[in-house]
């Protein structure tokens, strides 16, 4: 695993600043999931003819802004050497080594702490519970 590793409490004094980004990346993708929508259902309205199924040009520039937005927000978060997992549920994951081997330590928004790792391969299904790895 190449990259930054993190120990707890290296991740942990990340989480104040973590926190409003991984905020931010989750609300514009919510707002993009609105647009989307809007985009669908003119689609599901019209009569199928090509210049109906494109969102009209204000609302498409703005769509175009709010996804570089987006991008921008979760290059904020893996700027820091973490990992942007899941944006929905504010998945964070930080590279780490443990026992000889690589793996994740694993937080979620609203966590005050860094309680959970999963190995390499799995996701946040995999999450384990960290007993005391300090």
């Amino acid at each position: 695993m190449a990259g930054k590793q993190f120990s707890i409490n290296d991740a942990e004094r990340l989480l104040p600043t973590l926190s409003p980004l991984v905020l931010r990346a989750q609300r514009l993708k919510t707002t993009l999931e609105e647009y989307e929508d809007v985009s669908l259902r003119r689609r599901i309205m019209t009569d199928g003819t090509e210049e109906d199924l494109e969102l009209p040009e204000p609302l498409d520039a703005e769509h175009q802004a709010l996804k570089e937005e987006f991008y921008k927000a979760v290059d904020r978060v893996n700027s820091h050497g973490c990992i942007l997992r899941d944006v929905e549920q504010g998945v964070v994951d930080f590279a780490t080594r443990f026992e000889g081997r690589d793996v994740f330590l694993n937080w979620r928004l609203g966590e005050t702490r860094i309680t959970h790792w999963h190995e390499n391969e799995d996701n946040v299904a995999g999450r384990k519970r960290i007993l005391e790895l300090r």
